[in-house]
């Protein structure tokens, strides 16, 4: 009987024949509870925040055709004169732009003052846009 130990517990197989295995047992070690330095998706991943509120030039009014790199969900269409198709585009762009220059040409900052408090955003997307614009707090 082979015995195999990974760090973790260990593995121990009988063969009758090279390949075939006949019985595994494998050992673990409790859980802890504690995973320790594990971070989400969303910890790790990079967004971007322009550097002034005044970069957000975009349209306040029409029709945006989300780029292919934004628009990768399908719907690639939204109607800025519906408010909530409006919240539901800059949703889409502040969390999933990783250029600043997407979020400039795309966002316009009067708009986004209009939306912020009704914006569906994890929390570092949050954190990260009102440490940066704390006038975004007050607006909302």
């Amino acid at each position: 009987m082979a015995e195999l130990r990974d760090g973790i517990g260990s593995l121990d197989a009988a063969t009758d024949s090279p390949g075939l295995v006949r019985r595994l047992r494998v050992m673990r070690l409790p859980h802890t509870g504690r995973v320790p330095d594990a971070q989400t998706y969303g910890d790790r991943r990079p967004y971007a925040v322009p550097d002034t509120l005044a970069e957000l030039t975009g349209p306040v009014s029409g029709h945006v055709v989300l780029p292919a790199e934004l628009g990768w969900t399908g719907r690639t269409d939204y109607d800025l004169d519906d408010p909530s198709d409006a919240a539901v585009l800059y949703e889409r762009i502040l969390v999933d732009a990783v250029r600043a220059q997407d979020i400039t040409r795309l966002v316009n900052a009067g708009r986004l003052r209009l939306l912020w408090s009704r914006l569906f955003l994890p929390a570092r997307v949050r954190r990260l846009w009102e440490s940066r614009f704390p006038s975004l707090t007050s607006a909302a």
